[in-house]
């Protein structure tokens, strides 16, 4: 190992809304520290623009490689192939109805597309339910659509390593609780040469029961939750737990947005409240619905943006989300995708008046707390968990019960009424932010490389 190597930052998720904005976040704190880096991504061509756009260019202290995709099979074609259409069919179904003929013509379209290929999709799923009946080698190791394999990990850094013989110090997986935990997914996964490595962890469960604790050159994870690397640290004191404040890309574009500039005109002069990022069950939606359709349209305006995750989706969420489509409510604008640019994102953010973020059975942590400070805008979450406990103990918003329309719609009305807000946002940016983001994950890879 060479401890002046590079560090390698593998994202194994692109695409993907804010993730891929964290890897461009952890790629430039490790620049800034001094470290040399070579960012890894299944999509190198997006990366290079990302980092372009944050100032960081290509050279031979910042090496951006691309991570090679795995022959796509059938199912994950499909996969694909629906999803796409989903969004299509989203974008058409519940951003409110046409208003020219081009529109109607588009919009029977995919909705005629989306039902071909969802009898098509259904009839293949059937298929491979019955065929999963009969034993095969190729179903002899447990598998899940849901989560990543390891095999591809170790591949993608192992090319690296061929590229790079003895010259990367450290891997970091940006993304490790996308991985199956299992023994025999990591049985066999080990790199070419003995790199140390260690990795984020977003959403940890509550014991460290995970098989790549057994990997001899496992080095430990990065929490957002202060509590559970505590309890980690205390469980398996041989590797390394550090706490990462949850940080976030704050970064707007030189102009407001095309976008941004259609929900202002819209809003007319309303109170703006934004729900964004991946929408999900933890999403709240059907709570969401309820509250929009209780509040006076003439004084409220709420924005929707983010991809809808159809497979994780309540009845409840699912029955309110097919209301908009007989009903949607005209102070209702909704984006049913991610936006290619966290900045276009950002900039629809900047410009409302509330962040809503009452998410349901969320325990962890979010960026929207970032944001919302950074933006100064007032932010109201669960009670519930962490997020509630950190609003509350910092004063940037107000914390609800989250199934309840009535404690949300007061939430809502209070939230204007809170005092000192401006140095409220400044005590929570004192702790959030990049400069001790950056000093906390130096100090962890220094851990790493010195065990």
């Amino acid at each position: 190992m060479n401890p002046d190597g590079y560090i390698l930052v593998y994202n194994p998720i692109s695409n993907e809304g804010h993730l891929d904005s964290w890897h461009v976040l952890f790629v430039d704190m490790l620049r800034q520290a001094g470290w040399r880096v070579i960012a890894v991504s299944t999509d190198p061509r997006a990366l290079r623009a990302k980092l372009l756009a944050k100032g960081l260019e290509p050279s031979d202290a910042l090496v951006v490689f691309e991570a090679k995709q795995h022959h796509a099979t059938q199912a994950s074609m499909m996969r694909q192939a629906w999803q796409a259409l989903n969004t299509g069919y989203d974008k058409v179904r519940y951003q409110g109805r046409p208003k020219t003929l081009t529109q109607h013509g588009h919009r029977l379209g995919i909705l005629f597309a989306h039902r071909v290929v969802g009898i098509v999709h259904s009839a293949y799923r059937r298929f491979r339910l019955g065929r999963q009946a009969l034993p095969s080698s190729d179903e002899a190791q447990p598998r899940t659509e849901s989560v990543l394999q390891p095999a591809q990990f170790a591949a993608a850094v192992n090319e690296v390593l061929t590229h790079y013989p003895g010259q990367v110090s450290h891997v970091l997986n940006m993304y490790i609780d996308a991985y199956r935990i299992d023994e025999e997914a990591w049985r066999d996964v080990d790199f070419i040469e003995s790199t140390p490595w260690s990795a984020v962890c977003i959403t940890p469960g509550a014991e460290p029961v995970e098989a790549y604790y057994q990997k001899p050159n496992y080095r430990g994870t990065c929490f957002l939750d202060e509590l559970v690397c505590n309890h980690y640290q205390q469980t398996l004191p041989d590797r390394h737990f550090e706490y990462m404040p949850d940080i976030a890309d704050v970064d707007l574009p030189a102009t407001r947005t095309a976008l941004t500039q259609q929900i202002i005109a819209q809003a007319a002069g309303r109170k703006i409240v934004f729900l964004g990022g991946s929408i999900g069950k933890q999403k709240n939606l059907a709570r969401w619905y309820d509250v929009i359709r209780r509040l006076d349209p003439q004084a409220w305006y709420f924005v929707q943006i983010g991809r809808i995750n159809r497979n994780n989706l309540t009845p409840a969420d699912q029955r309110a989300l097919d209301s908009l489509v007989v009903d949607h409510p005209a102070n209702l604008f909704v984006y049913p995708d991610y936006l290619p640019d966290e900045r276009h994102f950002n900039d629809v953010m900047a410009a409302s008046d509330i962040i809503f973020a009452v998410y349901r059975d969320f325990t962890r942590s979010s960026n929207m707390l970032s944001k919302a400070a950074y933006f100064k805008k007032p932010i109201l979450v669960s009670a519930a968990y962490l997020m509630g406990e950190r609003v509350s103990r910092y004063k940037i918003g107000l914390a609800v019960e989250e199934d309840s329309v009535d404690s949300i719609c007061d939430g809502l009305a209070q939230l204007s009424a809170i005092p000192d807000l401006v140095d409220h946002f400044e005590a929570y940016r004192q702790d959030f932010n990049l400069d001790v983001a950056r000093q906390r994950l130096s100090r962890f890879i220094q851990a790493g490389l010195a065990s």
